[in-house]
């Protein structure tokens, strides 16, 4: 494909005798001095009549479509404004008005006319280029400001956009420069593949990974991340081919490349927000020499509790139905001080506003450890917003640390050295 198609002036072959010949002859100067001031004459002739070109331009066109936008109520308009979306096309008329005159006004000079057409196309082909690269600005302005978009890579794609712009635009201008066919040119990028990839090796993975993102929805702006290998936790702000902005709880922002979101494992609390309940799950360790059975002194004292009233009414019959006799014997059925305060537990987490009851409530034991025997809350907060989450989680702790001591029972606490100082002393006594 020859460069022609695009820049094609279908010239007449007569060419017109220089006007300023006759005048500069008749001072009798060397030969290169006067073809120097035919060229600098052409020149300046030229460049006047472009300059003459771009001002009428910017006047019709740009001053007339600033005075319609601004008389319309969309806000489209004001963007492309804003971006200066038409600004380069005042460039294209002193372009074009150069490639077409020139061959004429520099009918003598056809080295120069050479080299003027060459720089007359790369500036078409630069102002061209401008011009896309502000309407693709203009674009991801209003698409990230439209609430269908504003969750979506649209930087990503953007920058893309951009990057196969300026590739076909150095394309162009290499094929004007060089005087070669664009095929040309492309097979000679061909060759150098394997150095290209080498060179734009994370902008093609961010190119692929902002595909997959988006294909398989994985992140969108406004999304609270966790991505513990870049330790990264926070609010994503921006999504670009190559990085994701991430903005942290600590106002700093985190910079990962966006193909770290393929390769690597990430947490995404987006299904959490979107619930609107969050879980709740801590444990309380229980001292295990602490857990004992229930005598009725115990029974009597903890039935006057609302919350399990009902509960120990229930159990106390089932156990007085079902025992022997013999009711010291260690197989019988009794209640323990620990089964009992997790009952509470139960009751107390679904007695509240705040805790889901159309999600998971438990109150379970894990495994015993040499710290004792931990007391896990399972539960869903129904408020998302991280204070008021802390603080409904937090007032739930408060009382269920504070109720232990009711059912006889002591949390695990690892010894100090004022409780080893308080042990020798008894031990000395």
């Amino acid at each position: 494909m020859s460069n022609s198609i695009f820049f094609n002036n279908n010239l007449d072959e007569n060419q017109i005798d220089h006007w300023s010949e006759n005048y500069v002859e008749s001072y009798n100067l060397p030969e290169w001095f006067e073809n120097l001031i035919y060229v600098a004459v052409d020149l300046s002739i030229l460049i006047f009549i472009g300059l003459i070109v771009n001002k009428l331009t910017k006047v019709i066109l740009l001053k007339s479509l600033t005075a319609l936008f601004k008389k319309t109520k969309n806000k489209i308009d004001d963007v492309l404004l804003e971006k200066k979306v038409f600004n380069p096309l005042a460039y294209l008329g002193p372009g074009l008005v150069v490639i077409f005159l020139s061959p004429y006004i520099l009918s003598k000079h056809p080295e120069t006319t050479t080299i003027v057409m060459i720089v007359a196309k790369v500036f078409v082909t630069i102002s061209f280029l401008m011009f896309v690269n502000n309407l693709v600005n203009a674009l991801e302005h209003l698409l990230e400001n439209n609430k269908n978009f504003y969750d979506k890579p649209i930087s990503s794609y953007a920058q893309l956009i951009k990057i196969i712009n300026y590739v076909i635009g150095i394309i162009f201008i290499a094929s004007f420069i060089f005087n070669k066919d664009v095929m040309h040119i492309l097979t000679t990028l061909g060759a150098l593949t394997a150095v290209i990839i080498l060179v734009f090796k994370d902008t093609i993975l961010g190119f692929v990974s902002s595909l997959q993102i988006s294909a398989y929805d994985m992140i969108h702006v406004g999304d609270w991340i966790t991505i513990p290998s870049y330790k990264a936790d926070g609010t994503v702000i921006k999504i670009t081919l190559n990085v994701v902005k991430i903005k942290n709880f600590d106002n700093t922002i985190s910079t990962v490349p966006t193909y770290a979101f393929i390769t690597d494992s990430f947490q995404n609390w987006k299904g959490m927000s979107e619930s609107g309940v969050r879980r709740m799950k801590r444990s309380i360790n229980i001292k295990m020499s602490s857990v004992k059975f229930l005598d009725q002194t115990h029974l009597d004292k903890l039935g006057s509790y609302k919350l399990i009233e009902d509960y120990l009414n229930e159990k106390t019959r089932s156990i007085d139905k079902s025992n022997d006799q013999e009711l010291v014997n260690i197989n019988s059925a009794k209640l323990t001080n620990l089964g009992t305060f997790r009952v509470y537990a139960e009751k107390y987490l679904a007695s509240l506003d705040t805790i889901s009851s159309r999600h998971t409530l438990m109150v379970r034991q894990l495994q015993p450890t040499s710290q004792g025997i931990p007391l896990e809350i399972y539960c869903f907060i129904k408020d998302t917003q991280w204070v008021n989450y802390e603080k409904i989680q937090s007032d739930v702790f408060d009382h269920l640390i504070a109720s232990v001591n009711a059912f006889d029972l002591e949390i695990f606490e690892t010894p100090t050295g004022k409780d080893l100082h308080h042990f020798n002393l008894e031990a000395q006594v």
